[in-house]
């Protein structure tokens, strides 16, 4: 899910058992030309069941 004016992004784990390795996910916006914006997950992220990062 995203923000409708672009200030963040919703990643949402909806297993309900099974973890997700997200580490070193790298996550990148560029809107309009304008300067791009990139965010690196650390590398040992984990996304746990029923869990969300925003």
């Amino acid at each position: 899910d995203a923000a409708s004016d672009g200030k963040y992004i919703l990643l949402e784990n909806t297993h309900r058992s099974k973890e997700e390795p997200i580490g070193e996910w790298r996550l990148k916006r560029k809107i309009d030309g304008k300067r791009e914006i990139v965010y690196t997950f650390p590398r040992d992220f984990i996304l746990k069941p029923g869990k969300s990062v925003k």
